[in-house]
């Protein structure tokens, strides 16, 4: 029962015990305060009194000062067995502070539980409380934009009888794509990254590496380690060497030495001597790629160039594959094998390819490419494929095709699709409507603007509008024309790329070449620059 004594928060200050927050939430006591927050525990009236944690941030810290609605949208997106779930995110209003309110955590945090038992923890049970911290990371690394939590320690994790380890206290997590430059020197002494500590961008890394120093401190009888720390003095001496080897990787100084936070958790859940159906489950929590469709407006507008010069540029950032869809005319392995459409380039190690339909190789160490053989109606190999039950059987672009290397960082790896101009029908309609992000591609040749092909496009518009998936428009074969500005008002949105139209035989120079982006001077690398602005859009997801 609430009392009646209970009032309603004025604004302009953080909440009081016997306060009412927005009309809801009747504040019963401070349950912890930190430099950048107050926690509440709080009553909800509009269920029955059921216990909430509202969380106020301090006004003028930084996450509360530029917090804005895709932010907020995020964080109350966030489902997860070890994460306390996201209810309500109150605003900020007359000067008063952003509240989150999530579910009441119950259980026991970690540091009380380790004090009561002498500072000393079995090396599998620490392994599986880290295994359950590094589990809760790889979700929030995963979302879009990836949230980072930035104070990963002991005292942020609680040991729920239900629910087992719960990692809280992520209100103050800075999202990534949010803004750039320097992040907030945030985080704890000891369990801070060092990148962090320092005050410099920090990334899901971050988190890896505290939750290598909360491993460390449970192994070690409550001490912080030393970054690069390889020696493990203090540590108990029947700590596994797979756990000690993992531990070294993810307290590494270089953030890109660590393990990504879905891998961790797997390796911690098998030293913890878990069932192999849960280490399955955590091991299938890598991101899933991100699927970036390609798509030509009308015929020729240049999607299969523009893909073949956009891969290369991601694949310096991130793992990428390059795909041709079936369906639409095999270019895609004449134009990177030098003319040759016969067979893959050479001195190139082959890769298995997502579909009997195509052969696919590796191109550098972050960049593979699967592309449709001349002959379609047979495999690469030659046994032949028309008529096999295995011809509709699962998509290319399934996320599931991929085998990407397995120490590329908690980002997700890329898959670009070129859909050439076969997007108004059929598998290439389907994934044009379903990618994450679609980059449609429109020259000036605009006669081949059918009204066909406008049709189609109000339609994929709708789809991908009401399903909030992103759609960048690239002007290609950019140039000075009395009508250039009426070509560009003909796009529905302001183009994200002008990609610069080449002299003669440019393209056809790349083209033979093989590799049309290979970084020779002149127009080639102008049209590299032009698409930096898109692989940004990319790779910030």
């Amino acid at each position: 029962m609430i009392s009646d004594s209970y009032r309603e928060r004025p604004g302009g200050r953080l909440p009081s015990p016997g306060e009412i927050v927005a009309g809801r939430y009747a504040i019963i006591r401070e349950a912890g305060r930190g430099g950048m927050s107050v926690v509440y525990e709080a009553a909800d009236l509009k269920l029955g009194g059921k216990h909430r944690a509202v969380k106020a941030l301090k006004p003028g810290t930084r996450f509360a000062r530029d917090a804005g609605a895709a932010e907020l949208e995020v964080l109350q997106r966030i489902d997860h067995p070890r994460l306390p779930q996201v209810i309500d995110v109150i605003p900020p209003a007359d000067g008063g502070p952003l509240m989150i309110v999530t579910d009441f955590v119950s259980g026991e945090p970690l540091t009380a539980l380790f004090a009561r038992e002498g500072r000393r923890m079995d090396p599998r049970r620490a392994a599986a409380v880290a295994a359950g911290v590094c589990e809760a990371l790889a979700y929030l690394h995963g979302l879009r934009p990836p949230v980072v939590h930035l104070d990963v320690k002991p005292s942020n994790v609680m040991l729920d009888p239900a629910a087992g380890v719960r990692l809280i206290d992520f209100g103050i997590a800075r999202l990534l794509g949010a803004g750039s430059g320097a992040g907030p020197r945030l985080g704890t002494p000891g369990f801070a990254a060092p990148e962090q500590a320092a005050g410099a961008p920090c990334g899901p890394a971050a988190d890896v590496y505290a939750a290598g120093a909360l491993l460390y401190w449970l192994l070690s009888g409550g001490h912080a380690p030393k970054p690069d720390e390889r020696a493990f003095r203090r540590l108990e001496a029947d700590v596994p060497d797979s756990v000690l080897d993992l531990m070294a990787r993810m307290l590494s100084r270089d953030p890109a030495l660590r393990p990504p936070a879905w891998q961790a958790a797997a390796l911690l859940a098998q030293a913890a001597g878990g069932d192999a159906a849960h280490i399955a489950a955590v091991g299938r929590m890598r991101p899933r790629p991100r699927i970036v469709a390609v798509a030509s407006f009308s015929r020729g507008a240049g999607a299969t160039m523009l893909s073949a010069l956009l891969a290369p540029v991601l694949a310096r950032r991130r793992p990428t594959a390059l795909v041709e869809l079936t369906g639409g005319e095999p270019e895609l392995l004449a134009l990177l094998a030098g003319g040759d459409a016969a067979v893959a380039p050479a001195g190139r190690p082959s890769l298995p390819p997502v579909s009997r339909r195509h052969i696919a190789w590796q191109s550098g160490s972050r960049l593979q490419v699967h592309a449709l053989h001349p002959d379609q109606g047979a495999p690469a190999d030659g046994t032949g494929f028309a008529g096999s039950p295995e011809a509709g059987a699962g998509s290319p672009l399934d996320p599931e095709r991929f085998a990407f290397p397995e120490d590329d960082g908690a980002e997700p790896p890329i898959v670009i699709a070129d859909l050439s101009s076969g997007w108004i029908r059929g598998e290439g309609r389907a994934a044009a409507a379903a990618c994450d992000m679609l980059l449609m591609v429109a020259d000036p040749s605009v006669w081949r603007w059918t009204q066909e092909r406008r049709a189609a496009w109000r339609e994929l518009a709708r789809r991908r509008e009401s399903a909030g998936r992103p759609t960048l428009w690239i002007a290609n074969q950019d140039a000075r024309f009395p009508q250039r500005s009426a070509w560009i008002r003909l796009m529905p949105q302001s183009p994200a790329a002008f990609v610069p139209q080449l002299g003669p035989g440019e393209w056809p120079a790349a083209a033979w070449s093989g590799n049309p982006a290979d970084g020779r001077p002149g127009p080639v690398a102008a049209a590299l620059r032009s698409l930096e602005p898109v692989a940004a859009r990319i790779l910030d997801g």
